[in-house]
């Protein structure tokens, strides 16, 4: 799978991207400084979806990265042999019959992918890619890393819009946190959901936030929606609720009277998160295995499984759960540590995991310091007085509970979790910097009654 001329295709594709990204940078620059974040970003970007490639090739010896491309190469190989069937896979119909057109003169993608629709959808968007990098491994991965960098890049320009002042700390948070732009990077399904993620943020700010190009990005926001349902539907479980009080706490912000607020602040809350999570039991159908009724079922599950040891040594216990609402909800704090902070130094199996923990450890540092040095009740003010921090913490802290209460396995965990990573931090450091910087008696205004 690797060779030589895969080498020298890698080497010039990673000069083109390099020397679009400059022409980028050079035009940008003078609008606005944040740019000079944009290379560095894209490099590490590259850095970590080719690490990826050669730790798959050459240390695991295989797995999901290298089966979406073998996968791709024979969906590749069936549109010049059967163009017909190439079309109508292509749009989703995933049949038996389909997958007898592949043969040994196309090779067969692997089973287990073609069976479930959502691990397949990756394959069917990337192998026209696939084609365009000469169906070469790492040139496609280059190319990937930095179309997917599109995302976390327009989310950090976001966060910037928002708060100027933290625009070094933001680029950590959101473009060099290692796990992030490790597993975020390569041929995998957290590749496309994260860009995603990021791109239905800040399209959901430009349309219904600050109100600019509406059009284009109400259908970025659609568009947005439909990759994460057709590859990981509970990302939109996740984010969804947080994006509706984003909207509604922005308008309510607006109220200039703060006793008005405060009385509309519950009912607020309240019938947002209703509205939200009645819109997404509605979408049951489309949510599958995904929808909110399944969670306890696949958490259950879990725990039945590490009852008879099946994660192995990388695993870990949230506690045994009872199949109900309660027993589900109880588990939350140490679902939600879980997600958050593990695994911990000592619970290191392997080089990979270590790095996790190093990157968690520093998290729950800053987290502890947070609570230490702010005040409960100061925190909440900065929270409510700024929707797009409700929005992240909300949207992360959801996410981190599914992920916590329906995953056992460490080296799955770290990938998971990605997607929540960039807003937690980021929530941490602009509460922290809000406070030391902000204007603390407006803020204290803020919520009270005049």
């Amino acid at each position: 799978m690797f060779n030589f001329f895969e080498i020298q295709l890698s080497f010039v594709y990673f000069l083109l991207v390099y020397i679009i990204a400059l022409q980028i940078r050079n035009r940008r620059i003078i609008q606005t400084g944040l740019y000079k974040w944009f290379i560095p970003g894209l490099l590490v970007r590259i850095f970590g979806g080719v690490a990826l490639c050669m730790i798959y090739l050459f240390y695991y010896k295989g797995g999901d990265t290298t089966n979406y491309y073998k996968g791709s190469i024979c969906m590749i190989n069936l549109m010049f042999v059967n163009f017909p069937v190439y079309v109508d896979i292509m749009m989703g119909n995933l049949s038996f019959e389909n997958y007898m057109a592949f043969s040994s003169e196309t090779g067969y993608p692997p089973s287990y992918m073609y069976r479930d629709e959502k691990t397949f959808a990756v394959i069917r968007y990337v192998n026209l890619l696939v084609l365009l990098c000469g169906k070469q491994f790492v040139p496609t991965t280059i190319v990937l890393s930095a179309l997917a960098y599109s995302g976390p890049w327009r989310l950090f320009l976001m966060f910037c819009r928002e708060f100027p002042g933290l625009s070094k700390q933001l680029a950590v948070s959101i473009l060099f946190i290692p796990s992030v732009f490790f597993w975020g990077s390569g041929l995998l399904k957290d590749t496309f959901t994260f860009s995603a993620i990021c791109w239905y943020t800040f399209s959901f700010y430009k349309a219904f936030i600050v109100k600019e190009n509406r059009v284009l990005n109400l259908i970025f926001v659609l568009l947005s929606l439909w990759m994460l349902i057709s590859i990981k539907p509970y990302l939109f479980i996740a984010i969804f609720p947080g994006s509706v009080l984003w909207f509604v706490f922005n308008k309510l912000m607006k109220v200039k009277n703060a006793l008005l607020r405060m009385i509309y602040l519950p009912v607020v809350s309240v019938g947002g998160l209703a509205l939200a999570f009645g819109f997404v039991s509605l979408m049951g159908s489309e949510l599958g295995k995904y929808k909110l009724d399944s969670l306890i079922d696949v958490a259950v599950i879990t725990q039945d499984d590490l009852s008879r040891d099946t994660y192995g040594p990388n695993s870990f216990d949230i506690g045994e759960l009872d199949g109900t609402t309660s027993s589900m909800l109880s588990k939350a704090p140490v679902a939600i540590t879980a997600s958050l902070f593990r695994p911990f130094i000592w619970e290191v199996r392997n080089p990979v995991m270590f790095l996790s923990a190093i990157e968690n450890t520093i998290v729950l540092v800053l987290a502890l310091l947070l609570f230490i040095r702010i005040r409960p009740h100061v925190i909440l003010r900065i929270i409510v007085s700024q929707p797009i921090i409700l929005f992240s913490l909300l949207y992360s802290l959801i996410l981190a509970f599914s992920i916590g209460l329906s995953t056992a396995n460490f080296g799955a965990l770290v990938r998971y979790k990605i997607p929540l990573i960039p807003f937690f931090l980021s929530s941490i450091l602009i509460i922290q910097y809000f406070y030391k910087y902000g204007d603390k008696k407006e803020m204290s205004k803020e919520m009270s009654p005049d």
